[in-house]
Formats: C-alpha cells, structure tokens, sequence
C-alpha cells in the first residue's frame, strides 16, 4: 500500500526523528524510490522496516574496528541516492567540511597505522554509505575530499542500522575505547 511521506514521517517518528529529519532520509532510497506524483508516495511496507532496522552492534564494531570509525552526518541540501553504485555514491560523499587540526592529526596517525580507516555516512541516523578512508587532500581552505576504498567485512555490523548520536558536529569519531571526539 502507498503512503505519502507526511504518513511515513509518522510511522518513523518512534525512531526519533523529526518530519524534516524522516523526509531527508527518504530521499535516499533507504525505504525504497518514492513516486512521485502530486505528492511523493512510499510502500508503507518498506517504511515500516525502515523504522524496524536494529541499531548497530557496538559490540561487534569494536572487535572489528578497534581503532574506531568517522561517521559523517551527511548535511542539509547535500543528497546521495543510495541506488547508485558504490564509486558514484563515494563520489558524492568524499567531499565533506574541513575538520579541526587535532582531528586530522589524529584520524592520520590512525590511517597511517592501519592503512584503512572505517568511514560511514549517515542521514538522521541511519548509516547509508560505508567505505574505508585511506588520506585525503585538502582542495580548498573550508573541505576536506577524502579517498575512499570499499569497506571490508566490518560494515556487515553497520549497514543501513541505526547509528545515532544525537546533535552535533558534521563528523563524529566512533573510538570503542570510548575517547569520543
């Protein structure tokens, strides 16, 4: 059965998220393709799985990344469609706000040590893209772009799960030994 996205917003309000925060995150893909029409429809099946997705295992994540994760919020005005293939959604997301020198002096020490960093996006919580970062260059004053490889078995813990953190930074570093930055 289709439901328009003022419904679907409704049934992932349980989930914590605001109407704007659940209509961000449909655009996506991560319920499915909306049809569009005079209004935008959704299968209310998939919706309804969306909001029934477990959260991450962080359990799991810290054994097999125990030299943490960046998670980058995925910004207001900025989409990724989430049917593309993997190098065009890299494409989309490698771009991101520059980060504070301490974080980039550690999130470097960590890529150096282990030759890949888990990396995810998420959008009003939902992770929706995994890759591992492997440097970056810094194109402008205000950006970072970052080069990215497909993630390894370590994303199975993570994809399209819950993984929120509430408000906050652009980024957020995801340390299992708990010094969150």
């Amino acid at each position: 059965m289709s439901i328009s996205e003022r419904a679907a917003a409704e049934i992932l309000r349980p989930v914590g998220m605001s109407r704007e925060q659940a209509r961000r995150l449909l655009l996506t893909g991560a319920a499915g393709s909306g049809v569009r029409g005079r209004t935008t429809t959704y299968d209310e099946s998939a919706v309804r799985a969306l909001a029934a997705r477990p959260a991450g295992d962080e359990g799991r994540l810290a054994a097999d990344c125990p030299w943490g994760v960046h998670v980058v919020r995925l910004a207001r005005g900025r989409a990724l469609d989430s049917s593309l293939p993997w190098a065009e959604q890299a494409t989309e997301v490698a771009t991101q706000p520059r980060l504070p020198m301490m974080t980039a002096v550690t999130l470097g020490v960590r890529v150096r040590l282990t030759g890949g960093l888990p990396w995810v996006v998420t959008v009003s919580g939902l992770v929706v893209f995994g890759a591992e970062m492997t440097g970056w260059t810094t194109p402008d004053d205000a950006s970072h772009r970052f080069a990215l490889r497909p993630p390894g078995g370590w994303y199975d813990a993570l994809d399209r799960r819950w993984f929120a953190f509430g408000r906050g930074r652009h980024w957020f570093f995801w340390d299992p030994g708990g010094l969150q930055q």
